[in-house]
């Protein structure tokens, strides 16, 4: 793999395409994004909790590993 390609969420449309991104590449490997002003936020939001995947999963798609590439601890 590449270890420096990560997905962003703003291009899923719904939850299968989340999950199928999580089995593929890893939830550490998924970034929250919104493609605002296009998609709201909060749309995509629900839309990754809706997934079905753990929560932990959850936590790293929509803060942790932004947190981490970005250097914020």
């Amino acid at each position: 793999g590449a270890p420096n390609v990560y997905v962003d969420t703003s291009a899923l449309r719904d939850a299968a395409m989340v999950r199928a991104a999580v089995s593929a590449i890893g939830a550490t490997r998924v970034l929250f994004g919104s493609d605002f002003p296009f998609y709201q936020p909060r749309d995509i939001i629900s839309l990754i909790r809706s997934s079905g995947i753990p929560e932990a999963d959850l936590t790293m798609i929509l803060e942790s590993n932004a947190r981490r590439l970005l250097g914020l601890g």
